[in-house]
């Protein structure tokens, strides 16, 4: 791979057992090197972290303070996000669900 090429990363659950399962977290790690391409989700109802603990909605929003000293709140670019999320209320026996994203190999600096 070369920097600009896309990657799809796709997620596969299926419920195996024999009882519902109930809010599944689907997490999906965002390697060193790639940077997620925004509105390429499916399906696009998720939330993204950039420390993998703290989730939210896009567009993810952070305090930074400015050379003036004040406080502003900026929106994260989504080459930022480190994790992505889909939550499934629930997951019938037998059931499956599939969760993809894109990713652009980035410039890696050594």
């Amino acid at each position: 791979m070369k920097p600009g090429d896309i990657v799809e990363y796709k997620l596969s659950y299926r419920n195996e057992s024999r009882g519902r399962m109930r809010n599944l977290k689907a997490n999906l790690p965002i390697p060193h090197g790639m940077a997620y391409i925004d509105g390429s989700a499916v399906p696009a109802r998720l939330k993204a972290s950039t420390d993998g603990t703290t989730f939210g909605t896009p567009p993810l929003r952070k305090k930074v303070r400015g050379p003036d000293g004040k406080e502003a709140v900026v929106v994260v670019p989504p080459t930022e996000y480190r994790f992505l999320q889909w939550t499934v209320d629930a997951l019938e026996p037998g059931g499956s669900v599939v969760f993809t994203a894109r990713m652009r190999v980035a410039e890696v600096s050594r």
